[in-house]
């Protein structure tokens, strides 16, 4: 997916290709970019990994709190692995532990969970990370961020596309239905033109029954973070 056919196909739903809409093609893509876009990632982030130094990329002095050298919009840090732990709010286990008998390597993290302080992590807007408790070092950490997507909108998901153009075409829609009800109709010299609003009054409705849908997906995610109960 690209902007030129996010364009093609809302110009498509709205019938730009035979009537005149209030907005031109650029003033369309900049609602898609500034609310849609920002709207999905919010709940479909876009998923990256980073490496981070821990001596390059420390904030100051402090020993526990990493810059996330990014361009990229972050919206939080779902997981970390570190050259010896992998961290995922309070869950770890030793990489060299990762080849033992399944059995004797939950015996082993299992005793360990009693004797040594979990190693959790908190996103810090917009491009640290802190990680808890502060007596840990290590020298590199793999980061995995969810982001804004790009505004080129080529990290959409091929299985969600269709959703993204649902969101686009409802936030395209209200935007129109906004100017369109600021007048009730045109008059001209040959009579009273009643403005067309079917379709888009009920565009905000519909975008909020979309995310509505959207909220029980969120939580299936794979790599999305959870908090486990024994």
């Amino acid at each position: 997916m690209n902007q030129t056919e996010v364009l093609r196909r809302l110009e498509s739903r709205l019938g730009a290709s035979h009537r005149l809409v209030e907005l031109m093609p650029d003033q369309i893509m900049d609602v898609v970019k500034q609310q849609t876009r920002r709207t999905f990632s919010e709940h479909f982030p876009y998923r990256a990994n980073f490496l981070v130094d821990s001596k390059k990329d420390r904030v100051g002095e402090h020993q526990n709190m990493f810059y996330i050298r990014t361009e990229l919009e972050v919206i939080n840090v779902s997981r970390l692995i570190t050259d010896t732990i992998y961290g995922s709010l309070g869950e770890y286990v030793q990489a060299n532990n990762l080849f033992q008998d399944p059995f004797e390597r939950q015996v082993n993290a299992d005793l360990r969970s009693m004797i040594e302080l979990p190693m959790t992590f908190q996103f810090i807007p917009p491009n640290v990370v802190m990680l808890k408790p502060a007596l840990f070092f290590f020298n590199t950490i793999l980061v995995e961020v969810g982001a804004h997507h790009p505004e080129h909108l080529g990290t959409i998901p091929p299985g969600l596309t269709e959703e993204f153009m649902k969101l686009a075409e409802y936030d395209v829609k209200s935007a129109i239905y906004s100017i369109r009800s600021g007048f009730n109709s045109i008059n001209t010299p040959f009579g009273s033109i009643e403005l067309n609003m079917e379709g888009f009054s009920d565009a905000a409705d519909k975008r909020a029954d979309l995310l509505e849908k959207w909220r029980p997906m969120i939580h299936k995610q794979a790599n999305r973070r959870r908090i486990w109960f024994a």
